[in-house]
């Protein structure tokens, strides 16, 4: 999972070299890599994985709700990307952890990294777009977690 970190941070700093394609391309190729991850054996273990995957629902989510997210762009998008799932995703990463300045700084330092790559990929930047869905199947969890 921390490597995953390094790989978003690094992408989020790379993002102005990658070609721009359409956002429908950038969430497609998104949904394709939600998809992978998700059913991939990586998951949250510890409370900064939890922290950096509740900062990414948490601002996947809201930017959903905000609006900032046309409902267009979340058609192409499984179910557990689009309200209410993402409302209850963000909501169970956050009971997963003790409140603490430190893991409060993790989730807010995840949200922002996640909010440079949904802003990319809303301009049609693929590789963020990938990235972010990645992220964001990693950080499902199961109904039974």
């Amino acid at each position: 999972m921390k490597q995953a970190i390094g790989i978003v941070v690094a992408a989020a700093l790379a993002l102005g070299a990658v070609p721009a394609l359409a956002a429908d391309d950038a969430f497609l190729v998104g949904a394709k890599a939600y998809a992978t991850a998700d059913k991939s054996d990586a998951r949250p273990s510890e409370a900064s994985d939890y922290a950096y995957c509740a900062g990414y629902w948490d601002a996947w989510s809201t930017s959903i709700s905000s609006g900032k997210v046309p409902a267009e762009r979340l058609q192409p998008l499984p179910i557990a990307l689009k309200p209410p799932s993402t409302e209850l995703a963000s909501m169970a990463m956050i009971l997963m952890l003790e409140e603490t300045p430190e893991i409060d700084q993790k989730i807010e330092l995840a949200k922002a990294e996640a909010l440079i790559l949904i802003d990319a990929s809303l301009a049609g930047k693929v590789k963020a777009a990938e990235d972010l869905f990645h992220s964001l199947g990693i950080c499902q969890i199961s109904e039974d977690e």
